[in-house]
């Protein structure tokens, strides 16, 4: 394991986690689907609402670990060109993250379970698919 992790490009892991967590940021922005976010979870921000260094730290945390897994993978499987990334990105992407995604988003407590789904799941497909795309060109 130490040895596959040392034969990474740290680089553009790093990369790949900065593009995820950008892309985060805009696409639960209110410019794109931070509402329909808000409204899946059934999150109204109190009066005078200020996010915290955690709402902030915690994704960039998990932007880096599933874009070491991903980059893991990538050396596993030998992807090596934008096809591979693509093909590679999809089934993480929608295999697992956006299965995921809409298995949480049936919790009871989310009143809008479709709508949580489709914007998490979605983020996670298109975000992963990049990653992978990055991590198998830039190897």
């Amino acid at each position: 394991m130490l040895e596959s992790l040392a034969a990474l490009n740290w680089l553009a892991v790093l990369a790949a986690t900065a593009v995820l967590y950008v892309l985060g940021g805009l696409w639960y922005s209110p410019a794109l689907f931070g509402p329909r976010w808000r409204a899946g979870v059934g999150f109204v921000p109190p009066h005078g609402w200020k996010p915290g260094a955690l709402l902030y730290l915690a994704p960039l945390a998990g932007c880096f670990v599933t874009t070491l897994a991903t980059a893991l993978l990538v050396s596993i499987t030998d992807a090596h060109s934008a096809a591979d990334g693509v093909a590679l990105g999809l089934i993480v992407g929608l295999g697992y993250a956006a299965a995921v995604a809409g298995v949480d988003a049936t919790a009871p407590s989310h009143p809008r379970p479709g709508a949580l789904a489709l914007v998490v799941g979605a983020y996670w497909a298109v975000g992963l698919t990049l990653v992978a795309v990055i991590l198998s060109v830039w190897r």
